[in-house]
């Protein structure tokens, strides 16, 4: 009998740690949350790994991730609209098409 209950504590542990760690799945993190709420004994043990792993919060400082910024800014203006590579000569063939015109009406008066 003290070997399930042994192995229950144990596993308690393991999950209350690896909560504190982000390493769990959706569901068993969901689980945690769960058990956080409805037993006292478990949210006392997430507590106080929470306190053994403070320290790693102060030993590397937050960094971002490289590529969120990029797609912080797709979210709240949209993507960029894509380059028309072939804008400037469109600009062209309209510029000569409007000096042949004025040409052809120069030459006809």
């Amino acid at each position: 009998m003290s070997d399930a209950r042994d192995q229950e504590r144990d596993e308690g542990e393991a999950l209350a740690a690896e909560y504190v760690l982000g390493t769990l799945e959706l569901a068993e993190r969901q689980r945690a949350e769960a058990l956080i709420r409805s037993d006292a004994g478990f949210a006392a043990r997430v507590a106080h790994w929470e306190q053994h792993f403070a320290p790693l919060n102060d030993a590397y400082p937050e960094v971002p991730a490289p590529d969120l910024l990029p797609v912080i800014e797709a979210r709240l203006f949209g993507l960029p609209a894509p380059r028309q590579r072939f804008a400037f000569l469109r600009f062209l063939g309209g510029a000569g098409a409007a000096a042949a015109l004025a040409l052809a009406v120069f030459m006809a008066v």
